[in-house]
């Protein structure tokens, strides 16, 4: 069994199609969709949980800013997405 697990930067940007090159960040591979952030999320979370993951990092895009987060600020960010309600999901 794993002593010491870490996930760090569990992140990918909100496009279509990114899931096979999730770390392509900008507009590369598709169009903007919001439930693919969501759905990585959660499933990140199910996996580390089921590995007994001891830390998980979710990566905040450095460009967002908190005071005016929105679907449509970035690509990458997950501020003020469903995402950010997938992430809050984990820890209720």
């Amino acid at each position: 069994m794993r002593k010491h697990l870490r996930i760090q930067e569990a992140g990918i940007p909100a496009l279509s199609g990114i899931y096979v090159h999730p770390w392509l960040w900008g507009t590369v591979g598709g169009t903007v969709n919001l439930s693919v952030q969501a759905n990585w999320f959660s499933a990140i979370y199910q996996a580390a949980k089921a590995a007994h993951v001891q830390r998980l990092y979710w990566m905040l895009d450095s460009y967002a800013n908190p005071a005016q987060a929105g679907p449509d600020e970035t690509t990458g960010s997950w501020l003020g997405r469903p995402a950010a309600q997938s992430i809050r999901s984990c820890f209720e």
